[in-house]
């Protein structure tokens, strides 16, 4: 079951985005690390600050993925088309449940939120090396139309 997140889902939520931040430390050991979420972060988010929402999906009592989600106007550039987008800030699955639709459920439902809102697209960002997670991005109808770059400087 979906639904969006209370405040008793934090420690949930926390045990998960240690998952995350695990893995993408993997993905990049020279730009992410293994920690913790600010427990106060996530609690905003719950509360809806700042435009934020989060989705949980529930198996057995068990919060077993959430999204976080903000809603956005593009930045106010003449360069810019005006327009309203969500962009998909986190998306986490617990490990011993990927592979059933979880993600796909969670992509599903913010896509049905945002049509509701009136938004024009969907954005979010993938570590190139999170292979898995771009696959599911792009089954869910996601293109790449931006490319960031780095150099190392030693």
């Amino acid at each position: 079951m979906i639904r969006t997140a209370t405040l008793a889902d934090i420690q949930s939520i926390l045990l998960l985005y240690r998952e995350l931040f695990k893995q993408m430390a993997i993905y990049e050991p020279n730009y992410m690390k293994e920690t913790d979420q600010d427990y106060e972060f996530v609690k905003s988010v719950i509360n809806q600050e700042n435009n934020f929402l989060i989705y949980v999906f529930e198996k057995d009592t068990q919060v077993e993925g959430f999204v976080i989600v903000q809603k956005q106007d593009a930045p106010m550039y003449n360069c810019f088309v005006q327009q309203k987008l969500v962009y998909i800030m986190d998306i986490v699955v617990n490990p011993d449940s990927r592979g059933l639709g979880i993600g796909k459920a969670l992509l599903q439902q913010v896509k049905s939120w945002a049509k509701s809102q009136g938004v024009n697209y969907l954005e979010l960002n993938v570590l190139t090396a999170n292979t898995a997670a771009q696959k599911l991005y792009e089954r869910e109808g996601f293109t790449n139309f931006n490319q960031s770059m780095r150099q190392r400087l030693d």
